[in-house]
């Protein structure tokens, strides 16, 4: 049975007995201007959000950079899309496809929202670096509610728990994502 009790004094909360035991909940008290039948901004990432960014394209120029002479810079575009909180952070990593001289860059924005838009990485490919082919080993996305998503690279990771947790194979996008070093 229910019964009101008093709970200490000075705090924002009703006491129930139940049982004999007495259980004090808090009480919230909204003004009739902050209740609302819409759902909240994209910005609050609190409501509903538990898909990461997803990849829809992705390319990358030159298809062929010689490093003899001097340092070159492959540019890496992606469209990505987020359901709900906003694209927060993408990260790339390049390597040999030996799996060994990894280099990383980071995403900026260059048209259309958080929410759809295409964003840019430039890696610098050191003079001298190894000749061959170079692949997207991986890519991970962040949205501003946590989370994550990591595209992996199947023919590094063969066999690797893609399908959950956030874990995709590059190959999914469904475009080229190699380019020679010379």
């Amino acid at each position: 049975m229910l019964q009101g009790q008093v709970c200490p004094s000075g705090s924002a909360v009703a006491g129930f007995s139940i049982s004999g035991a007495i259980l004090c909940v808090p009480i919230v008290i909204a003004t009739p201007a902050a209740i609302s039948d819409s759902p909240p901004s994209t910005q609050d990432s609190s409501w509903g959000d538990n898909q990461g960014p997803q990849i829809k394209a992705l390319s990358i120029a030159p298809p062929i950079v010689a490093v003899g002479s001097s340092p070159q810079t492959i540019t890496v575009t992606l469209a990505v899309s987020d359901n709900l909180s906003d694209v927060e952070y993408i990260s790339l990593f390049v390597s040999t496809s030996a799996n060994t001289n990894f280099i990383n860059g980071s995403a900026a924005l260059i048209s259309g929202t958080n929410l759809y838009g295409l964003y840019v990485i430039e890696v610098g490919i050191p003079q001298y670096a190894p000749s061959g082919v170079w692949l997207i080993r991986e890519i991970e996305l962040l949205d501003s509610a946590g989370n994550r998503e990591r595209y992996l690279n199947e023919a590094i990771s063969p066999g690797a728990s893609v399908g959950n947790n956030g874990w995709h194979y590059v190959q999914e996008i469904g475009s080229d994502h190699t380019f020679i070093v010379s």
